[in-house]
């Protein structure tokens, strides 16, 4: 049974290249149940790839990715406990709110179901846009789009969240707003998070660990622990002594 610390996630020696230019290089680490975990790396590192390949979107050259054990590789293996956010809210614009949020069960090959729908409904009001099911994505703004886009990864219930960067773009003020949403939706769902990011400031506000990347040929720099209760206030002197230890990391 999956209890608060054990791991849920584990990343294997994860090597790949993109022909000739090597992108990843024997990456490995774990994420904990009910854990924030930030990948923070500059741009053009690999950050992305390596998401894909842990959410089992793309293979790689070397090393695995373990869900609770099992090898997402293979057939078998639970990946419905896996949502993933990427960059771009990547909605289809004829289908309204709702029906983009339905999408994963059409995925598996089966019609929403009353329940589906009503899990629908439960994944938008989270997301605080239970008034916009019906409106199409030309119709909002774009952290409503990738509200829209964070409901539809919550709407199977997944047990660990993928985040590719889903703020970038935002204005600062919507940006810390939705940092401050994922979080309280964090806490109520009880998930484990690995959120990709370029940013030190949001890896200090929403990480629990953070995992530093260097340049390509990627490795791991250095982990670090953000040891700071939360709610976090972004003003304070240790917030910006942790955000310039991370940017002195990154130089």
């Amino acid at each position: 049974m999956e209890t608060a610390g054990s791991i849920v996630l584990e990343v294997n020696g994860i090597s790949h290249s993109f022909e000739d230019l090597r992108v990843l290089q024997d990456i490995s680490f774990t994420v904990n149940s009910e854990e924030v975990v930030c990948i923070l790396g500059p741009s053009g590192c690999g950050k992305t790839t390596l998401l894909r390949i842990v959410a089992g979107l793309m293979p790689s050259h070397q090393g695995n990715i373990l869900i609770h054990g099992k090898d997402n590789g293979r057939p078998g293996t639970a990946r419905q406990e896996i949502g993933v956010v990427f960059q771009e809210p990547r909605l289809l614009p004829w289908r309204t709110a709702a029906a983009n949020v339905a999408l994963p069960f059409e995925l598996v090959g089966k019609k929403a179901s009353e329940t589906d729908l009503n899990l629908v409904n439960l994944a938008l009001g989270m997301v605080n846009l239970i008034d916009f099911g019906g409106s199409y994505p030309h119709q909002l703004s774009g952290g409503m789009r990738q509200r829209v886009s964070l409901a539809r990864a919550l709407v199977t219930n997944p047990r660990i969240l993928l985040m590719d960067e889903p703020l970038t773009g935002l204005d600062v003020v919507t940006r810390e707003e939705l940092q401050d949403e994922i979080i309280r939706i964090w806490r109520e769902k009880q998930m484990s998070l690995l959120w990709v990011t370029h940013d030190p400031e949001e890896a200090v506000f929403m990480a629990d660990r953070v995992i530093v990347l260097s340049n390509r040929p990627t490795t791991i720099k250095t982990v670090l622990d953000i040891n700071m209760t939360r709610p976090r206030l972004r003003t304070t002197r240790e917030f910006a002594a942790v955000e310039q230890e991370l940017r002195q990391l990154l130089a």
